[in-house]
């Protein structure tokens, strides 16, 4: 299968502090890879990475074969079809939830917007509802459709489930699973919650204090005996062996 993203040794550093330690993963195209770990492993800087928000001090990035510039900027990235839906769910509050839309679509061609409606029918009954008056489930709805808006061949997407109740995770997920897993669009998934991560994944990176420690499908990371263990950075654990 080809791959949407091949990811090389990267490294990630916030001056003296190396956030991300030479990551090595492949993201086959139309797949949805799921990174999971705890707050602090490296997955929003490592995002930050491929996006170039980020200094990286060594590795390269390819897209679809074609290697990204060192110095690459986040609009150049956006501009080559890889959108990013960042955490903390970043609507433009003075701004309706069509307009939120409208931001990253063709204004000449409403097909988009109205997938958007379509996949998120909450939003369809508050397209003229300002984004800031949405609920946070709502809120991030809206972030998922606007970049699906944009037409893109990859979704970064970073902890969607952060700050839910776990019934709107659960609606969002299912949606992920019905609608979007398949749909062509390639998505680099970060979460803490492995429970829903691995629901939609067909692969799996867990990360660890900036470092990929096992790759697999759901039920070869389901099955590991000491996933809380790992997540936190267990010394002498035989998943660090297993990961290469």
């Amino acid at each position: 299968m080809e791959s949407e993203l091949e990811i090389t040794d990267l490294c990630v550093a916030y001056g003296p502090v190396r956030a991300v330690k030479s990551v090595s993963l492949s993201v086959p195209r139309g797949s949805v890879v799921a990174l999971i770990g705890a707050n602090g492993a490296g997955k929003s800087s490592l995002f930050r990475g491929i996006l170039g928000a980020a200094r990286t001090t060594s590795g390269q990035v390819l897209h679809r074969g074609e290697r990204l510039r060192t110095n690459r900027k986040p609009h150049q990235v956006v501009r080559r079809g890889i959108a990013y839906v960042p955490e903390g769910r970043h609507v433009i509050a003075p701004l309706t939830v069509e307009e939120n839309i409208l931001l990253t679509s063709d204004r000449k061609n409403k097909l988009s917007v109205d997938q958007a409606f379509d996949l998120f029918p909450r939003l369809a009954a508050r397209r003229r509802v300002l984004a800031g008056a949405l609920s946070g489930g709502e809120q991030q709805m809206l972030v998922i459709g606007r970049a699906l808006a944009s037409n893109p061949t990859c979704i970064l997407l970073d902890e969607p489930s952060m700050g839910l109740a776990p019934i709107v995770i659960q609606e969002i997920y299912q949606i992920f699973s019905d609608r979007l897993r398949g749909s062509g669009t390639t998505f680099l998934l970060a979460e803490q919650s492995a429970v829903f991560a691995l629901r939609v994944a067909d692969m799996v990176g867990v990360l660890s204090v900036g470092q990929l420690v096992y790759k697999g499908t759901p039920s070869e990371v389901s099955a590991l005996g000491d996933l809380a263990g790992i997540y936190f950075g267990a010394s002498g654990s035989a998943v660090n062996n297993s990961s290469q």
